[in-house]
């Protein structure tokens, strides 16, 4: 048999029986945690997500690829719920929440099949206490299922060199290309599998000759068909990758102090602290810890599994912000876990009874605000985002088509999603109407009631400062969605051409008349 991970075995502990209910209390526990922010209205880049690619399908979003922006597993997945179930923010969010709520049982049972319980345990509760995993259970993008595939890989490893290659093969295949599908970059993490193997087997080896190969091969036939497979979607989707490549670096370019692609350092760094939030770089130290406790079989293979990405993203000369990296998160996660138990179980043996209770206090406290602060600051920004939600987008477009004018004016926050999502074709319709007809009779603001009214664009230098309130009558309120109508007047009524007005800046020679 083919095992991992113990002093005296390999890789895998033999394990007859696995314990689910600790990780399905944490579980519920965690899910409970992430309520707040998975109704909470999208906002940021799941936002440009959602707009982007709710109307693709999956045959575009599989064999075209727009950009960074572009999460095609989660988007193929989410799209398709909100189909069958409507459009609203859980829903939106459902696919990378289950993947958050998976991974705290996949990581539970590699932490018991490779050491014990008490692993298992510490390594869920760490998980659950990060910041990356309750912040991408609540976003709407690729990187919950980042970390579930790539624990399902690992999974996949030990299931194929243990008693159930087949079982193995599939799991590896199939979590190893969604891994792919959900971004292009999580590529790096494949290659370090397949050396990792490699490396275990050949270590692991009891006979020599033609029967070693034939195993060889036969254990590493779904990583060459993986690998195949890989490359051949890659090749279809090339001139996109390359597109998305450019269009993110210029984005970056357009940016002062933003993130670069370059490889240096000061980006490495930057991930390596982004990894450890939001316990700092003293994570590491159980880390470290960790691996040193770890048999010559295990430590090659976590040390080539992690150690294997970073070589290739120095030979792309490409570095990814560190949200991309966030496959080699719980692997951290686990080996922290690790050095934890077996530090403490070191220092138990050596020290008093009281010194123990200390010990554990200490460690708890320690990893303990850390988190709690970090929970309390994600509750607090889901309460302060000041976006519309879908069910609200859809009421204000309701009242909308049976309220205004055709001559009327509608305007919104450019970077409220919801809203540009539903509103778009009744104000482009608007406009046309406006400038067809000549007549601008009112403008009517549309935005979360705690928005300016002048906040057209996100950027303060265009619209630095609100209107007054004398200039804004507030027509209605649809949950905290508010609709505002300019309290102005049209210069020169309505038989004068719009097109007489000249620019914007004429539009607006006083704050008293428009």
């Amino acid at each position: 048999m083919w095992v991992f991970l113990c002093p005296k075995q390999v890789l895998t502990t033999d394990k007859k029986e696995y314990y689910w209910k600790t990780p399905a209390v944490l579980s519920l526990f965690f899910a409970l945690l992430c309520l707040p922010g998975l109704t909470a209205p999208i906002h940021g880049d799941e936002a440009v997500t959602y707009l982007e690619h709710i109307v693709s399908s999956p045959f575009q979003l599989l064999f075209n690829y727009s950009g960074p922006n572009q999460h095609t597993l989660f988007t193929i997945l989410s799209n398709s719920l909100m189909r069958i179930f409507g459009e609203n923010e859980i829903i939106f969010r459902f696919p990378v929440f289950v993947a958050s709520i998976f991974s705290i049982f996949v990581i539970y049972h590699l932490g018991q099949s490779f050491w014990n319980k008490k692993v298992a345990t510490i390594a869920s509760l760490l998980i659950i206490g990060s910041y990356h995993h309750l912040n991408w259970a609540q976003n709407g993008r690729g990187y919950a299922l980042n970390e579930l595939l790539a624990l399902t890989c690992v999974l996949g490893i030990t299931l194929l060199l243990d008693k159930k290659p087949n079982k193995g093969a599939l799991v590896l295949i199939f979590s190893g290309f969604a891994l792919c599908l959900t971004l292009p970059s999580n590529a790096y993490f494949l290659p370090g599998c397949g050396i990792a193997t490699l490396v275990v087997m050949w270590r692991l080896k009891k006979t020599e000759g033609s029967v070693f190969w034939f195993l060889l091969g036969k254990k590493l036939l779904p990583f060459i068909f993986l690998m195949i497979l890989t490359v051949g979607y890659f090749f279809t989707i090339y001139d996109d990758l390359v597109r998305g490549i450019e269009t993110y670096k210029n984005f970056l370019n357009g940016y002062k102090n933003a993130e670069t692609t370059e490889v240096t350092l000061a980006q490495f760094y930057q991930i390596i602290r982004d990894l450890a939030r939001p316990w700092g770089l003293w994570f590491y130290i159980p880390v470290l810890y960790g691996i040193w406790t770890l048999n010559k079989i295990q430590r090659s293979f976590f040390l080539i599994l992690l150690g294997t990405p970073p070589l290739l993203v120095v030979l792309s000369g490409i570095l990814g912000p560190p949200r991309t990296y966030i496959f080699m998160f719980p692997f951290l996660i686990l080996l922290a876990a690790l050095g934890i138990e077996r530090g403490t179980r070191f220092l138990f043996h050596y020290k008093s009874h009281y010194f123990r209770k200390i010990l554990i206090a200490t460690l708890c406290l320690v990893f303990l605000i850390p988190s709690v602060l970090n929970h309390s600051q994600n509750y607090q920004a889901t309460t302060k985002i000041k976006y519309a939600t879908m069910d609200e987008s859809r009421k204000a477009h309701r009242h909308l088509q049976k309220k205004i004018s055709k001559n009327e004016l509608l305007v919104i926050p450019v970077d409220d999603m919801a809203l540009r999502r539903t509103l778009a074709p009744l104000i482009a319709e608007q406009m046309l109407h406006v400038f067809k007809n000549g007549r601008l009779d009112k403008i009517t603001f549309i935005g979360h009631q705690d928005a300016q009214a002048s906040y057209i664009h996100p950027h303060d230098d265009i619209y630095p400062a609100a209107l007054p309130d004398t200039f804004v009558k507030v027509i209605t309120n649809i949950g905290k969605v508010r609709i505002h109508r300019m309290n102005v007047k049209v210069l020169g009524g309505p038989n004068i051409p719009l097109a007489s007005f000249g620019s914007g800046h004429e539009l607006f020679p006083t704050m008293g008349k428009v």
